[in-house]
């Protein structure tokens, strides 16, 4: 059909007050309008080239492998099949591999932590001692993994003494250096007397030593001590650096024995003084010390 204006086309098919666009059917010329030849028409697979522009927010079934340019390598695959390996394949500055992580109480195979800003591991196990905790004093960790008294040796750095851990019950000590003066007990019975200069015992306190002066000062080697003749004034030792300790005072002689200070509870209790034995042959006292003073616990 040769081009035609639309003034050429018959008045009887000519559509008024729109742009219309002729066409032959059955060898009668037809027309029909731009919008009803365009708008809201259903095309089946066109092959609409490079369109200037388009909006596609109500089209469908775009194909994601080749529908949509400039994705990265793997993504297509990613958004298809959104698995791990894919969600791998596609980032390229990974770390580790395995499944995708999420926050909430997720398994973790031998990772890497680096310096964690903070963490609770209330629940954690199997954090090597030797290597998981920092801080250890030397042989310290040695000791926790292996509690021996000789990994406590080493670890410890102001002990005294070697061999086995000693505790309180039953112990089996050799050869012990006691340091300081003064006397050693077992159950307040004193069992000898230690000087500062070398700590050991000298001599056991059991000594059976007689007095026939007006004066005498108690020794710490002293045990029993007889009065012979005379009454007599004692100088007894300083009750708090013996507590424990028991001295037997006997008289054979009808004179008093006191004590140089009033630091002697009597028998029947009461405040200290200076009354040890009446002045009645046969009369004897055991002296105690209680820390504070020397406490009568048996008497005649």
């Amino acid at each position: 059909m040769a081009n035609v204006t639309i003034s050429q086309l018959p008045s009887t098919t000519s559509a008024v007050g729109a742009d219309v666009i002729p066409f032959v059917q059955s060898s009668v010329t037809k027309q029909i309008t731009v919008d009803n030849f365009f708008i809201n028409r259903t095309l089946v697979t066109p092959a609409l080239g490079t369109p200037a522009s388009g909006i596609l927010t109500n089209c469908t079934g775009l194909p994601i492998a080749t529908g949509v340019a400039n994705l990265g390598s793997g993504i297509a695959s990613f958004l298809t099949t959104p698995s791990s390996a894919n969600l791998k394949t596609a980032v390229t500055d990974e770390t580790g591999s395995g499944a995708l992580v999420f926050a909430t109480s997720p398994t973790l195979v031998t990772p890497i932590l680096g310096t964690p800003t903070s963490g609770t591991l209330t629940s954690c196990t199997g954090l090597p001692i030797s290597t998981g905790v920092s801080g250890l004093g030397t042989n310290v960790a040695t000791f926790l993994a292996t509690p021996s008294s000789a990994n406590l040796l080493a670890a410890v750095t102001d002990e005294t003494g070697t061999g086995a851990l000693v505790f309180g019950t039953a112990p089996t000590i050799s050869n012990p250096v006691i340091t300081g003066s003064g006397t050693a007990s077992i159950d307040g019975v004193p069992i000898g007397v230690t000087t500062a200069s070398t700590g050991k015992f000298t001599t056991l306190a059991t000594s059976i030593v007689t007095n026939a002066n007006a004066t005498y000062t108690v020794l710490a080697t002293d045990n029993t001590i007889i009065q012979t003749t005379a009454a007599s004034t004692y100088t007894l030792p300083a009750a708090s650096s013996f507590t424990g300790r028991r001295i037997h005072i006997v008289t054979q002689f009808a004179g008093t024995v006191i004590s140089a200070s009033s630091n002697v509870i009597p028998i029947a209790g009461g405040a200290a003084g200076t009354a040890i034995l009446a002045a009645t042959a046969g009369k004897f006292a055991l002296l105690q010390s209680n820390g504070t003073n020397w406490v009568i616990v048996a008497s005649n």
